[in-house]
């Protein structure tokens, strides 16, 4: 397990490297703290820098399992963003999901919110006409589905007024349609950097599930999300599960219980010792995918990264 003093080590080379250099002296300006911009994008650049070789694993039910990183899953996220723009998604263009939570969900959060686009997660649950309505009234460019409901997308399809890209999750069990996989999207595009992005962009929208009436959208921009990552830190940080010594000295399990298509998901279960516990949280993570130990378990998410960091504070 990497020390506190070496992380607090690279923490000081990450804040160096943003410094202006020499020739950069009449521009300070641009560096102020007025001038950053609170993005998922710097989020995402940050848990790369500090924890890139911290593992995630995706282990499905059917028993493909994938094993990486956070610096894999970085420069994916690249690639996805730039494959993506290559099929004609663009900034401000809404990309909906139908999706279980999968890595290449995971890759999507970070992926479609930092090329500038706004991601839209659709809950699966919903009826068929529901859902159609949705993806119609947020006006969706593109729909990334998992193989699970090619079905569905295939009866949706003729009522799907704006969609023009469709995109399948074969989740290695082959592919369902004769839409593109999502891994050769991945695979055509470029690690090419994030654009810098205002943090008042919209990056993401959700729908209601329609108890009262039709379905009602919400948007979150990057901004109310980075804050939403800064209060949960605070707010998590003397909580046992995370701030616990056990955690630091053992490895901890996080594993998100609830669908990302739901609120970004509100539970997550940790492990340690043979002990199990369910931690309410407002926020987004991943089931099938596991994080080992919780010092760096800031690398979650985005809704949800800065809540691990409070582990390293509180120690």
């Amino acid at each position: 397990m990497v020390s506190i003093e070496k992380r607090q080590m690279e923490l000081i080379k990450m804040a160096l490297r943003l410094l202006p250099k020499e020739t950069d002296k009449n521009k300070t300006l641009s560096y102020s703290m007025e001038k950053y911009q609170l993005t998922l994008n710097n989020l995402w650049k940050y848990i790369k820098e500090i924890f890139g070789d911290v593992e995630v694993a995706h282990l499905p039910p059917h028993g493909n399992n994938i094993r990486s990183t956070y610096a894999k899953e970085y420069e994916k996220t690249l690639r996805l963003a730039d494959g993506l723009r290559q099929m004609g998604v663009g900034p401000g263009d809404k990309v909906a999901t139908l999706d279980w939570n999968t890595i290449w969900h995971f890759e999507l959060y970070w992926a479609v919110p930092g090329m500038g686009a706004v991601l839209h997660p659709v809950n699966v649950r919903l009826a068929p006409e529901d859902i159609a309505y949705i993806i119609n009234h947020a006006r969706d460019k593109a729909l990334i589905y998992h193989r699970d409901f090619a079905p569905l997308v295939e009866k949706l399809k003729p009522h799907l007024k704006t969609v023009q890209i469709y995109i399948q999750i074969s989740d290695g069990l082959g592919p369902a349609t004769k839409d593109p996989e999502i891994e050769d999207v991945i695979k055509q595009g470029q690690p090419k950097p994030l654009p810098e992005t205002s943090e008042d962009t919209v990056a993401t929208i959700g729908y209601t599930s329609g108890t009262t009436g039709k379905p009602k959208g919400a948007y979150f921009t990057h901004r109310a999300l980075t804050l939403h990552t800064l209060t949960s830190a605070i707010a998590f940080a003397g909580y046992r599960g995370f701030a616990r010594p056990e955690c630091a000295e053992k490895p901890c399990t996080f594993l998100q219980l609830v669908p990302m298509f739901h609120v970004h998901g509100c539970w997550v279960l940790v492990q340690n010792e043979g002990k199990r516990e369910l931690v309410r949280r407002l926020a987004h993570g991943l089931s099938f995918l596991r994080w080992r130990n919780s010092v760096i378990f800031l690398a979650v998410s985005w809704s949800f990264c800065a809540s691990l960091a409070s582990s390293v504070v509180a120690m």
